[in-house]
């Protein structure tokens, strides 16, 4: 199951093969007419750069999107006079207070229910954001710090927000891990049955390990305590080559992740 929507992945304004796996849960959603769903994603810079929406936006979705920086956001407005659909925030969302979610989308004409929110701040602000919002998008697309492996929990905040406390709000809030990117993407938890037949799994299935091989500064002798400490819960191959000397472990890293 693991591979089922990597599957699906291709890049036209996304990064990391957003732009196939949303239409393909959208498909098994059988939404099929994109002028009818909403999309909300921050920071936009000009709505197109490294989008995981404007795909989505593209083919005639509605939008809110929210960029901070003021020549960026004046790069979003040129983008606007193109897509009217487009609703354009100039603010840098806040987990609290006037400039939260909750409120900035109040402003606007959203639906209550809608369908996808990309949320990337490039730090643990993008968690205490989610957090602290109330509203209820089906599909929710959050930025991690991929590095870190899915077990790994009392990670200091400065590095980000890791695949283990962003699961964690994920299920509190009632969603369910569908893929990692790896940005995480997820579901509400009454539609997982669209997306997957087998609904029981882990959800650390789940971890790209390419981003950990790539981005982890990491010690033999640190690896070698994860593994002994959670065996049964990491895949062994990753790891194997975390120990290989640094010249045949860049060769591997490079040709097969």
């Amino acid at each position: 199951m693991k591979s089922d929507l990597s599957n699906y992945k291709y890049n036209k304004y996304s990064q990391w093969g957003e732009d196939g796996i949303l239409e393909e849960i959208l498909t098994r959603l059988e939404i099929k007419n994109y002028e009818d769903i909403w999309v909300v994603e921050f920071g936009a810079w000009d709505g197109k750069h490294l989008s995981n929406t404007f795909n989505l936006i593209e083919k005639g979705a509605n939008s809110v999107l929210i960029e901070g920086d003021k020549n960026r956001f004046n790069d979003l407005l040129e983008t606007k006079k193109m897509y009217e659909k487009i609703i354009p925030v100039n603010k840098f969302v806040e987990a609290k207070g006037v400039n939260s979610l909750n409120r900035i989308l109040e402003d606007t004409s959203i639906k209550t229910n809608y369908e996808i929110l990309s949320i990337d701040v490039d730090s643990y602000e993008n968690l205490e954001i989610w957090k602290n919002y109330k509203g209820n998008p089906t599909i929710v697309i959050i930025e991690i710090n991929a590095a870190y492996l899915p077990f790994e929990r009392g990670i200091s905040k400065d590095v980000g927000n890791t695949f283990y406390d962003t699961n964690k709000v994920g299920e509190e809030k009632g969603y369910k891990l569908i893929a990692h990117t790896p940005n995480l993407i997820f579901i509400k938890k009454d539609k997982l049955e669209k997306i997957f037949k087998n609904t029981s799994y882990k959800p650390n299935s789940f971890f790209n390990y390419r981003h950990f091989l790539k981005w982890r500064n990491i010690t033999r002798r640190e690896i070698i305590k994860l593994l002994f400490k959670n065996f049964s819960e990491v895949s062994l191959l990753p790891m194997v080559i975390k120990l290989l000397p640094q010249k045949i472990k860049i060769k591997i890293i490079d040709k097969f992740y």
